[in-house]
Parts: structure tokens; C-alpha cells; sequence
């Protein structure tokens, strides 16, 4: 019973954190869209309003890979919940061997041995999700930091576009004392320019 407990509070743990996760993303790819939208039909390099989108964006970003990270503390009390079932599995199945037992803990322990293997299922099935959860969730936020990256570059210069992919948009006009740097594995944010710089 306290293993099927513990497996139900990690399915509830896993689903709102999941929920979490879907309402982060949506919030995550308005603005993104918002910010794109705005620098495809062009505007103020370091648009203000843009740059305070793109901090927002990156908040849901981080957002995301803290519940991420829930995730994976998750898969690890799982992999225990793992353990103890197939040591309870092999303790009820050693019992059956022990002399003095009349019919009736025979049937206790064949129930027993049930539950337990359900309890088996439901664990392999939990890790299994968690798996495919926590791969396609590291796949979304490697994309999308790269993301952020180039819309950064491109709110700093006032449209769409990144350094190699000048070509596709069109080089934007180079700006005096203006050094636009590569973007690093973690995103810079958006750099507003003052008077002078412009």
C-alpha cells in the first residue's frame, strides 16, 4: 500500500508538473511570436517594448528548466520505487517456501504478489514517461535558447535576423560603436542603445 502510494503521488507530481510546463511553453511562444512578428515588419533598434518581451520570454524559459529539473528528481525517486517493488516481489515469492503456512497466507500472499506486480507496471510505465518527457523537454529548450539568442540579436539591430543568416533578411546597417557579439550557449539579453550609441 505505501508503494502504491508513493506511485500515485509521483503520477499527480508528473502530471502538474507537466501542466506546468504546457502553460509555460504557451505563455513562452506568444511572446517569442510577438517579438518575431514585430521584428519581421521592422522597428527601433532596442526597441524597449521588444526587449521587455524578450526578458519575459527567457523568465518562461528558466521557468521551464527548473520544472525540468523537477522531473528529473522525479525519475529518480522512481527508480527507487523500482527497487523496492522488486524486492517486495522477491521477499513474497521466497515466503511461499516457508513451512507452517496454512491456505489462507497463501492467498494473502498471491494478492499481495499481485499488487505488488501492478505496482511494477505502473513504475515501468511513470519511467517510461518521464523519459520521453524529460528528452523532448531538453530537445525544446536547446531549440529555443538558440532561439532567443537571434531575436536578441535581431531587437538590438531592429529586425529579423541573425548573424549567419544576414544573407536570408538582408544585412542590416552597421551602427557606429556598435560590436555585436556571438551568441553564447546561454542567451545575452537584448542591449537598449542610448542616444549616442545611435
Amino acid at each position: 500500500q505505501a508503494l502504491a502510494g508513493g506511485i500515485s503521488r509521483q503520477q499527480e507530481l508528473l502530471a502538474t508538473t507537466r501542466s506546468q510546463i504546457s502553460s509555460d511553453t504557451s505563455s513562452y511562444s506568444s511572446l517569442v511570436n510577438s517579438v518575431t512578428s514585430r521584428l519581421q515588419a521592422g522597428t527601433t533598434p532596442g526597441n524597449p517594448e521588444l526587449v521587455a518581451q524578450w526578458n519575459d520570454a527567457q523568465a518562461k524559459l528558466d521557468a521551464i528548466t527548473l520544472a525540468v529539473g523537477t522531473l528529473n528528481s522525479l525519475a529518480s525517486q522512481v527508480t527507487t520505487q523500482a527497487s523496492v517493488a522488486g524486492y517486495l516481489v522477491d521477499n513474497v515469492r521466497a515466503t511461499y517456501a516457508v513451512g507452517g503456512a496454512v491456505e489462507d497466507d497463501h492467498r494473502q500472499l498471491r494478492s499481495i504478489e499481485a499488487d505488488t506486480s501492478r505496482s511494477i507496471q505502473d513504475v515501468d510505465r511513470l519511467i517510461g514517461d518521464l523519459n520521453a518527457e524529460i528528452s523532448r523537454q531538453n530537445g525544446f529548450l536547446a531549440r529555443e535558447r538558440s532561439n532567443l539568442a537571434a531575436l536578441s540579436y535581431g531587437i538590438n539591430v531592429g529586425r529579423l535576423g541573425n548573424p549567419a543568416l544576414q544573407r536570408g533578411f538582408g544585412a542590416p546597417q552597421p551602427m557606429p560603436r556598435r560590436v555585436v557579439q556571438a551568441p553564447s550557449p546561454t542567451p545575452a539579453a537584448p542591449v537598449q542603445l542610448s542616444a549616442a550609441q545611435r
